[in-house]
């Protein structure tokens, strides 16, 4: 069969297969976000070396096997498509044997082996057997597994205290690191060593109350408008771990966070209400680990905040969940209806209309000094 092409400006791109998440609906430890922002490759951290792939990335840790979908875009659903991985001794192709075919599903699995320096490898969708024509490839990043410690406190306002205990906080840290599981850091939390913290004299019993908004009654332009958050966090601090605090209800937010790089007596910590979700959670995390802003923030700063599927799927969109566009494609963008995604972005493309790129690249980095 002969395929008709009409170039445009000189170049096109045919897509005939991408790559994407294995799973819809709550984040899964095996089924990491893809970031297929686009075909160009981005800015590399410079342990990564350079690749002459284009296409999609994912971040895998160490010795996991993760799940990833083939979709076909231009192709038949018949066409038989095998996975390989040229370089094996950093990524391997598990399932289907043999790298194929593909069953209906396109899902397939491979498993980070080692983690190398300067070794990019991609991972190819071939057609109609394992030494077939290349029509797609998947760039994976093997990291080796970080544990962070982590120590939770059960604070009480004026004597009124978060609704949450140690044993439900067990579940909360088990979904928050599914959704950091491939970027190879996981989040150590142990019931016993719970804190229960005690707070007083603030503005409402159970609440912590900020001003940090222009519209909120008591704002003061240019003040330090967090006072009660900042108490907080400097408040039964112990030392050599990420200290995560969790308060019954506040005023303006689901949760805030100052970095580690914030020195004291500001102090560093992050703050979570009992109305948020291990999604929240995690993305205050990724505060801590030196991500400051968020995906939707104005780039440049008079443009406008970004509002479609790409920021969304973003662990750092600003908000979860975010308010309804009646657009489906915006507002479900795998995760349910108005769900904020778990996206870590693995490429760094300075010029997207999205913010603060290359976060894994960053929280990496920040992991290795992270208290």
């Amino acid at each position: 069969m002969t395929i008709r092409v009409k170039i445009r400006h000189d170049r096109q791109i045919i897509c005939p297969v991408r790559f994407t998440r294995a799973v819809t609906g709550a984040p899964q430890a095996d089924a990491p976000e893809v970031d297929d922002r686009g075909f160009a490759m981005g800015a590399r951290q410079g342990t990564w070396g350079n690749s002459p792939a284009r296409g999609a990335m994912v971040s895998i840790a160490t010795g996991d096997t993760v799940r990833v979908r083939l979709l076909r875009e231009d192709i038949d659903a018949t066409a038989p498509i095998f996975m390989t991985s040229p370089d094996t001794a950093v990524v391997e192709v598990v399932e289907p044997v043999g790298g194929g075919p593909l069953p209906a599903d396109g899902v397939f699995k491979i498993r980070g082996v080692a983690d190398f320096a300067n070794r990019p490898v991609s991972v190819q969708a071939r057609l109609g057997d394992a030494h077939g024509p290349v029509i797609g490839e998947l760039e994976p990043h093997v990291f080796n597994l970080r544990v962070l410690r982590v120590v939770a406190h059960l604070v009480s306002i004026n004597g009124v205290s978060t609704a949450r205990t140690a044993a439900t906080l067990t579940t909360l840290f088990d979904e928050a690191n599914a959704i950091w599981r491939p970027a190879g850091i996981r989040f150590l939390y142990g019931q016993t060593q719970t804190r229960t913290t005690p707070v007083n004299g603030f503005s409402v019993a159970g609440q912590m109350t900020t001003t940090m908004n222009a519209g909120t009654p008591g704002h003061v332009p240019g003040a330090n408008n967090w006072n009660e958050f900042s108490t907080i966090i400097n408040t039964n601090v112990r030392a050599n771990y990420i200290n995560v605090y969790f308060v019954r209800q506040a005023n303006e937010i689901r949760g805030l966070t100052y970095a580690n790089d914030v020195a004291r007596p500001n102090g560093y910590g992050i703050v979570l209400v009992d109305g948020a979700d291990a999604n929240d959670l995690a993305h205050e995390l990724l505060h801590f680990l030196d991500t400051e802003g968020h995906a939707d923030d104005p780039v440049p700063a008079t443009a406008n905040a970004k509002v479609d599927m790409w920021a969304r799927r973003r662990l750092m969109y600003a908000f979860n969940p975010y308010g309804a566009s009646g657009i489906a494609h915006r507002d479900d963008v795998g995760y349910g209806n108005i769900a904020r995604g778990s996206l870590i972005t693995v490429k760094n493309t300075p010029n997207t209309v999205e913010a603060n790129d290359a976060e894994l690249e960053r929280a990496r980095a920040r992991s290795l000094n992270p208290y």
